[in-house]
């Protein structure tokens, strides 16, 4: 969706009132904005260790399973084949960590 959104249109609950447009490109700006700060934040606390009992490896893969859930849950205005392809391998990444993540549960490896 990263091409698609030229011009966002807010409607108004007020019918008589003309819908406010908002330029896309500032849209997805702070969108990815917002993203990096959370990440850059995120790695800065894991850094520097605060509490000795956090498991990084289950950060790891709940990082790896919630992009795979989230890219194929997105939807898509014009799905394009690379696209329907790439929710296959995530979804069946999704699948492979899930019964991971469960095996490991069970028998603590």
């Amino acid at each position: 969706n990263w091409h698609e959104d030229h011009a966002i249109v807010f409607s108004r609950a007020r019918s008589h009132k003309t819908p406010t447009i908002w330029h896309g490109k500032l849209i997805r700006s702070l969108k990815l904005l917002g993203l990096l700060v959370f990440i850059v934040g995120d790695v800065i606390v894991a850094m520097h260790g605060y509490g000795s009992d956090i498991s990084y490896v289950a950060h790891i893969f709940g990082f790896i399973f919630g992009f795979s859930a989230g890219f194929i849950i997105t939807r898509d205005r014009v799905q394009e084949t690379w696209e329907k392809i790439s929710k296959i391998v995530f979804a069946v990444i999704s699948v492979i960590l899930l019964f991971l993540g469960v095996l490991w549960n069970i028998f603590g490896f």
